[in-house]
């Protein structure tokens, strides 16, 4: 079963690397492929699209113009491939065993 994360970006460059560690962290912990989709919101600041993981696969999208949070969730939803998709904020904190408490909610 493949997880989504989504997570629109506004502004918050600073927070990337630190979300990808998290979510790599909790990656180790589950037997799932786990993409993360950063989908920047701000069109006069151009993401780095060549962000890498030997745990996880990033993808990075730039939109053509400003959405707002729910429309840069939606243009991330339209890209994902997971059956499990999980939306965060560019400055939330996500524990280590995150990912392996939710499946083991849902009995996965």
């Amino acid at each position: 079963m493949k997880i989504s994360v989504i997570v629109p970006i506004y502004h918050g460059k600073m927070y990337i690397q630190q979300m990808i560690k998290q979510i790599e962290a909790a990656a180790k912990e589950v037997d799932s492929e786990v993409e993360l989709l950063l989908v920047n919101d701000d069109p006069q600041e151009v993401l780095d699209t060549n962000l890498s993981s030997s745990l996880i696969e990033i993808h990075v999208y730039n939109t053509e113009h400003n959405c707002g949070i729910h429309g840069a969730r939606v243009k991330g939803l339209e890209r994902s491939e997971g059956e499990l998709v999980l939306f965060f904020d560019q400055d939330d904190k996500m524990c280590p065993g995150y990912f392996k408490s939710q499946m083991d909610q849902i009995g996965s």
